[in-house]
């Protein structure tokens, strides 16, 4: 049996409202509570938490990768910070969860990251860090290595038994290195 679409204009109408709606809660969204000029919140706020390593065998060029980042991120309003200690990389994706899947997925499709793996994904209220296309937190100096003494037994991150929690403490102290 098939059965007959029919065009009803009540139901056109209702699309209509629920595009122009979806319209205005995505666009112009403040970076800080996920709410747009209208006060309406986003509903699909997201974080996303994953670990990498560096491909050895490509070359990486943190300078060109920071650039295209920050316009990929600011052109679909995600925010993050990224640490990178020369071998390994620890992100922290912000924003629709349409946006943070996309670019996930392609991160993940990128030759320079192996071993990637997933530590957290969820719907949350706010961000963390609201006020960066991507910042970078690169190195391992002593002051580094304290923060992460500060929540790990290492400075060493096994990211099959980190607590998300305790990664997000760790990328929130090294933000505030950065201002």
């Amino acid at each position: 049996m098939v059965a007959a679409v029919q065009k009803n204009p009540s139901h056109l109408h209702y699309f209509a409202t629920f595009l122009w709606e979806y319209t205005i809660i995505s666009s112009d969204l403040c970076p800080t509570t996920g709410k747009n000029r209208h006060g309406i919140p986003n509903m699909n706020l997201t974080r996303l938490v994953y670990y990498s390593q560096r491909n050895p065998s490509l070359s990486l060029k943190m300078p060109e990768l920071m650039e295209t980042c920050h316009r990929n991120n600011s052109a679909m309003n995600v925010t993050g910070i990224l640490h990178y200690n020369g071998n390994a990389f620890l992100q922290v994706l912000e924003g629709g969860r349409a946006e943070v899947s996309s670019i996930y997925h392609r991160i993940a499709a990128d030759p320079r990251h192996i071993n990637i793996i997933l530590i957290h994904c969820s719907d949350v209220r706010e961000r963390m860090f609201p006020t960066w296309s991507m910042g970078l937190h690169e190195g391992m100096d002593e002051k580094t290595k304290n923060i992460f003494l500060r929540y790990f037994a290492s400075n060493i991150v096994n990211p099959e038994t980190v607590s998300q929690e305790s990664l997000l403490d760790v990328l929130q102290d090294l933000s505030a290195e950065l201002g």
